[in-house]
């Protein structure tokens, strides 16, 4: 019994292990840009991310807005929020991303003023 108890252990290990390596946090310390998609057109975002483990801090801007963010990367999953001054307002944006490699793609919420994709 305690031989089979021991090979089920090192076989969770092992597993745990496996699922971890398989999705490592990316690196995202740096510059980036974001294509943008809206209900007004194209757009580019410039966005500057500083990474300690897991969280994200940062400055993104556009031709309209710009601010400081906070939050997360998960794995491949990505999630922050930036305080943007859009016409003289503090306007909150949520982007959620995947991440892959070099690139990631996701959606922005803007709250009462919509979505859209990058």
């Amino acid at each position: 019994m305690r031989f089979t108890h021991h090979i089920v252990i090192w076989v969770i290990a092992g597993l745990a292990t496996a699922i971890n390596a398989a999705s490592p946090t990316p690196e995202l310390s740096g510059e980036w840009y974001f294509d943008v998609n809206s209900q007004n057109g194209p757009g580019r975002r410039d966005v500057l991310f500083r990474q300690e483990e897991q969280r994200v801090i940062g400055f993104i801007e556009s031709d309209s807005a710009s601010g400081r963010f906070v939050g997360q990367v998960d794995g491949s999953r990505l999630e922050f929020t930036a305080v943007l001054e859009f016409g003289g307002e503090p306007m909150a944006a949520v982007y959620r991303a995947t991440v892959d490699g070099d690139t990631m793609s996701g959606t922005i919420d803007f709250g009462p003023y919509g979505r859209a994709t990058f």
